[in-house]
């Protein structure tokens, strides 16, 4: 629930933006989290509910990635085993996985992978080294090339 507030605010900016930036009008929420009880937690996941999967995705390519994974964190927030591995796991199949902590990282995020800014932010550098630090070094050099 920490995280909650982040990306309201985000989605919110977000929409305030979309006119200017209309390829945001993709971005979505994945509703993956929250409290459940049994009988409804076992429906979702025999449809497939999976673990660790990313808050937002944006289904655009953009700076030689196939998209991108957003998870929202809190100032003090950290991922979990399952959402590295998830990162890890789009990663590797070149998508932009990253980790955000608050809306202003999750805003710079998207302003640097939209090209609306140059300036690569902290929390794409930071989740790169999370995502690398669990692959091979071909999948490495897979992803240099593409950048």
């Amino acid at each position: 629930e920490l995280e909650r507030p982040h990306q309201v605010a985000l989605i919110k900016w977000v929409r305030s933006v979309k006119q200017t930036y209309p390829v945001l009008k993709l971005l979505y929420a994945v509703p993956n989290g929250g409290d459940r009880n049994l009988r409804v937690a076992r429906k979702l996941k025999a449809e497939g509910v999976l673990a660790g999967v990313a808050d937002l995705c944006l289904p655009a390519a953009r700076r030689g990635y196939h998209g991108l994974y957003l998870e929202m964190k809190s100032e003090e927030g950290v991922a979990t085993k399952e959402q590295k591995e998830f990162l890890r796991g789009v990663s590797d199949e070149g998508y932009c996985a990253v980790i955000a902590q608050g809306v202003d990282e999750a805003k710079a995020t998207l302003a640097w992978y939209l090209g609306i800014t140059d300036h690569e932010p902290p929390s794409v550098i930071k989740t790169n080294l999370i995502c690398q630090s669990h692959t091979s070094g071909k999948q490495r050099e897979r992803r240099k090339k593409k950048r």
